[in-house]
């Protein structure tokens, strides 16, 4: 969720009671759309997770990547599907000093085939919000396909992540 206004720390003691019990541990992240990451950082050195259920949307920094594939976690993406939900997020400016107010999802997409990255694709709330069913998980590999030319064996590679 909201890893800003919801600090991680609030959570460390469960995750960590998970961990001792064997039980999985899958976090949504991502939601505070913060820049530099902050709250994303928080979340994955707190609470340890395998999984990070991620929208593509919240501009990861590559400092904040290196050290999830140094931990070899999991990124559950949602390309396109968050656009509904956050669309304000596409005209924010970047840390990089682009001034267009741009977010490229096509080259952060190519960045993760390029790199190998444990990423799979998935759908952001589809039965709550899409009543003319254009969220579905087929129509956002299409949408990684045709916008982010990923190719059917990068396709195949994030299923076989998932």
């Amino acid at each position: 969720g909201h890893e800003l206004q919801y600090h991680s720390r609030l959570f460390f003691d469960v995750f960590r009671k998970c961990k001792q019990r064997g039980i999985n541990r899958t976090v949504h992240c991502g939601d505070s759309f913060s820049m530099k990451g902050a709250g994303l950082l928080n979340t994955i050195h707190g609470l340890n997770p395998e999984r990070i259920a991620y929208c593509v949307a919240a501009k990861m920094p590559k400092h904040i990547l290196h050290r999830i594939f140094g931990r070899q976690l999991h990124l559950e993406l949602t390309p396109k599907s968050n656009l509904m939900q956050f669309p304000h997020m596409y005209q924010q400016n970047g840390d990089d000093g682009d001034d267009d107010g741009e977010y490229d999802m096509k080259e952060f997409m190519q960045w993760l085939c390029r790199n190998s990255a444990n990423f799979s694709i998935s759908t952001d709330f589809p039965i709550l919000m899409d009543c003319h069913g254009h969220l579905t998980y087929l129509n956002e590999v299409h949408r990684c396909q045709m916008e982010y030319q990923m190719s059917d064996w990068e396709i195949a590679q994030t299923v076989l992540n998932a």
